[in-house]
């Protein structure tokens, strides 16, 4: 039996972030889950466990991804994964 475990969004909310901005990408694409799978080379279920939080998908997927939805690929990711790094004492890093 293959059992999914889900991540754990209380511990990393980017990525329930990340699973919500895949889904709503998808969906304004005008994409199913097969038709957006085939198109970036995995299967319509592989997308849907994304969109459910249940795999971490890799910078390349996302990128080939982002670009069968026509759409920047920092676009699906959360804000603060965005902003500059900073020091313990609030300083961005260069």
């Amino acid at each position: 039996m293959n059992r999914r475990i889900k991540i754990d969004h209380t511990l990393w909310p980017e990525m329930g972030h990340l699973s919500q901005e895949l889904k709503k990408a998808r969906a304004a694409a005008g994409l199913t889950l097969d038709q957006a799978g085939v198109a970036v080379g995995v299967p319509g279920d592989y997308i849907d466990s994304l969109e459910g939080g249940y795999n971490n998908p890799s910078i390349q997927f996302l990128c080939a991804y982002a670009r069968v939805l026509k759409i920047p690929a920092g676009n699906l990711l959360p804000n603060q994964l965005l902003s500059p790094i900073r020091t313990r004492e609030g300083q961005a890093l260069q």
